[in-house]
């Protein structure tokens, strides 16, 4: 799906400088698209609460994204206090599935609000 989506991925994600990885566990899948879409990121900040999956996100940030500000929250999304400023972006690729009906509802109204 996203080879095919590709061109129009790479022209959205473009001018994207600041990203927010919630839930990303050891990175896989978020840092490969933000290598491959998001050219010009300078900030990412990630969400994890698993303490193994958030040491090993914060030692493939360094590796894959050294010049990347990079911070690594290890907590639940439930209870994070957010990055007290907006962000480009916003990737979720592993933990919906995790929220209840009311918790997803509730993320959605603090991103869309705060973040």
């Amino acid at each position: 799906m996203l080879h095919n989506a590709e061109t129009e991925l790479r022209r959205l994600f473009q001018q994207t400088s600041s990203c927010l990885a919630i839930g990303a566990g050891y990175g896989q899948r978020d840092l490969e698209f933000v290598k491959r879409f998001m050219p010009n990121i300078e900030s990412l900040t990630a969400v994890e609460p698993a303490a193994d999956c958030a040491a090993g996100l914060t030692a493939a940030l360094q590796e894959h994204l050294p010049k990347v500000h990079s911070v690594v929250c290890q907590e639940k999304i439930q209870s994070w206090k957010g990055v007290g400023e907006p962000v480009d972006a916003v990737l979720m690729f592993h933990c919906l599935h995790y929220l209840t009906h009311d918790e997803r509802c509730a993320l959605m109204g603090r991103l869309f609000n705060e973040v």
